[in-house]
């Protein structure tokens, strides 16, 4: 989208799931992301690092705050998220006495959708891989960088328009695409 200067994401908590235990959190402290200044620099940010029970985990879940794209025309525009939450299937290990890493990749060319009326619907395309037996660097700026290990999992996940997390999925809008929000609370998307 040619008019947008910046996507800035904000992530609430991130959790991962196994039979066992259940949904374990890794963090639910709120940070913001920069995406397309991430992507222009290449680097990548750490958005938490945290202990957790050594197993195999096979779902991961992130809570989304709100997106805020940054215009050249309009200033800052609130996008409609379609879901808060992202539900990633995908295999996670964490082995005792070493890294596990899990990079989650927003895609904001794919994510970011403008509307008839000049709003944003944020519909999230992620690719994500996991890694365990890594080797994890953090610098004091919160970029990390990670060597070796085995990759897990290796997927992409993309929100659809009634909030449903669908492997390899990415919302087309060949079409024109306008936000219904008069029905109180509840947002209606129409293509």
């Amino acid at each position: 989208i040619k008019n947008v200067n910046e996507i800035e994401l904000a992530v609430k908590k991130v959790e991962i799931y196994s039979q066992s235990k259940g949904w374990v959190t890794v963090s639910s402290r709120d940070k913001e992301f920069a995406l397309l200044a991430l992507k222009a620099s290449g680097e990548t940010q750490l958005y938490a690092k945290n202990e957790v029970a050594v197993g195999s985990y096979d779902r991961v879940r992130v809570t989304l705050g709100d997106v805020t794209v940054r215009t050249k025309t309009k200033g800052a525009v609130k996008a409609v998220l379609p879901s808060e939450q992202i539900v990633i299937n995908t295999k996670v290990k964490v082995n005792s006495n070493s890294d596990s890493r899990v990079e989650l990749d927003f895609l904001a060319d794919k994510s970011l959708h403008a509307t008839t009326d000049g709003s944003f619907i944020f519909a999230a395309v992620v690719k994500v891989e996991s890694r365990s037996g890594t080797d994890v660097t953090v610098a004091s700026d919160d970029s990390i960088s990670v060597s070796g290990g085995t990759v897990d999992g290796d997927v992409s996940v993309g929100v659809d328009l009634n909030g449903s997390s669908r492997l390899n999925f990415e919302l087309k809008t060949d079409s024109t695409l306008k936000i219904n929000s008069s029905l109180g609370n509840q947002i209606n998307f129409f293509l």
